[in-house]
């Protein structure tokens, strides 16, 4: 049921909002009229009834709601040499607050103060480590491989590997890698195995295990269907039909497929 307000506490909002956040405004009217309303309550019977604080944002009778006057100018006294951070530790030592670097960051936006710094070096900069062995160190690998190095992890033409996501069995071809450019990449072995008896894979095709089984590479076991056609078996749970039913749910696959795509036409 909707919370209905009397015109004794509208006129009561609507007065002190204008001293009162609406948090304090809401334990302050619970208090004054036995209620229980929660924030939300309040700020909605605000909103509704068109009732305005008239203060300036951030402001409480005339004072910052989270900073006072001297802990506002110790932040802008003191962000143009130190980060929102460090004024965050300096501003809790010296007032016994605990501020973040979070609220000093918000504070300088809102209020249009400008560190002045922009986070670049400045043109002629030079790095503490100019002209020293430690800048030699840091340059970009070097020294890291030496030549002729051979990664642990390579493989050569013809090797093997199972695909850690789907459990394809994986084979290095020369080949160029469609995403990387490179010119080696590990391809499907049961398509390799296809196209070298039938040619590339049409398009809108993919190659399939009949029997379901994604290790068994007989020629007889690898065929090319339509997506459409692979759809239609996923949605029969082909790979987890007993073995004498699969030929019977690929055919009525394949009929589903043909009637979906009649239907279209």
């Amino acid at each position: 049921m909707r919370s209905r307000y009397s015109s004794r506490q509208l006129k009561w909002l609507e007065t002190w909002y204008r001293h009162w956040r609406v948090p304090e405004l809401t334990l302050r009217f619970n208090a004054r009229f036995s209620e229980h309303k929660t924030e939300g309550a309040i700020k909605a019977a605000l909103q509704n009834h068109n009732f305005y604080c008239g203060r300036s944002p951030g402001c409480v009778n005339g004072e910052r709601s989270i900073f006072s006057k001297r802990q506002s100018s110790f932040i802008r006294c003191n962000i143009i040499k130190y980060t929102h951070a460090e004024v965050a530790l300096m501003l809790n030592k010296k007032h016994g607050t605990d501020f973040t670097g979070k609220q000093i960051h918000s504070f300088t936006a809102n209020h249009g103060i400008n560190s002045g710094r922009t986070g670049y070096f400045p043109k002629g900069h030079k790095p503490w480590n100019h002209g020293t062995k430690g800048q030699r160190l840091t340059t970009r690998n070097s020294g890291t491989f030496s030549k002729g190095n051979v990664s642990k992890n390579w493989r050569p033409l013809g090797s093997e590997r199972i695909d850690s996501k789907d459990g394809y069995v994986l084979v290095k071809v020369r080949e160029r890698n469609p995403y990387t450019g490179a010119p080696v990449r590990f391809k499907a072995k049961h398509i390799i195995l296809w196209e070298k008896k039938h040619g590339p894979v049409p398009k809108g095709k993919i190659i399939m295990f009949k029997d379901g089984n994604i290790y068994n590479f007989s020629p007889g076991n690898l065929v090319c269907i339509s997506q459409a056609d692979n759809v239609r078996l996923n949605q029969l749970r082909y790979r987890n039909i007993p073995s004498e039913l699969k030929p019977s749910v690929f055919v009525l696959a394949k009929l589903k497929s043909r009637i979906g795509e009649l239907k279209k036409r």
